[in-house]
């Protein structure tokens, strides 16, 4: 489902990918009730993502956003209800023994919700959103995050501010970038 409505964006069928998007997760719905393995919701949360960057690309940056913060909640624990799909804390907990990492969706989390914030030029709220970004424990995160409060700072014509921030990133050996 996800590639096919992949391909279905790359030929400008908006409309097409966001119906396979929404056939995915009643899909994933019914196997669900099927099969009784609620660990199966992990696959729900791609295509509802997916509905999120639609979103992004039709500037409903809002609607974008809060899709987005659905990969979060999982990521948290705490149940979340999105199109057909119902995740309970039972559900998180089948999941979590299943599928115990989450570094994904905490990616998807990060990267879309940056590339939504950028794309609405909404600079201030990356600033103010992420700005504990140095305690994120993962590396690769933290240079998504400190790369667009880059391109935040330029944005608000703050080029000394962003100056000295890519010197502190530049000098920091923890930083991979």
């Amino acid at each position: 489902f996800n590639e096919a409505a992949l391909i279905e964006v790359y030929y400008g069928r908006l409309d097409r990918a966001a119906a396979l998007c929404n056939a995915a997760m009643k899909w994933i719905a019914a196997v669900v009730r099927a099969s009784g393995n609620s660990a199966c919701y992990r696959f729900a949360v791609q295509p509802y993502v997916n509905l999120g960057r639609l979103d992004r690309i039709a500037g409903r940056w809002e609607e974008s956003l809060s899709k987005f913060l659905v990969a979060q909640q999982v990521c948290l624990g705490n149940p979340v209800i999105f199109g057909p799909i119902a995740i309970d804390r039972k559900s998180l907990e089948n999941m979590a023994q299943h599928f115990p990492d989450t570094t994904v969706l905490h990616n998807i989390y990060i990267l879309d919700t940056l590339k939504t914030l950028l794309k609405a030029t909404w600079y201030g709220k990356i600033l103010k959103d992420f700005q504990h970004w140095d305690k994120i424990p993962i590396l690769v995160q933290r240079d998504f995050i400190s790369e667009s409060f880059l391109v935040a700072l330029g944005g608000l014509g703050e080029y000394d501010q962003a100056l000295e921030l890519s010197g502190q990133c530049l000098r920091n050996s923890q930083m991979r970038n």
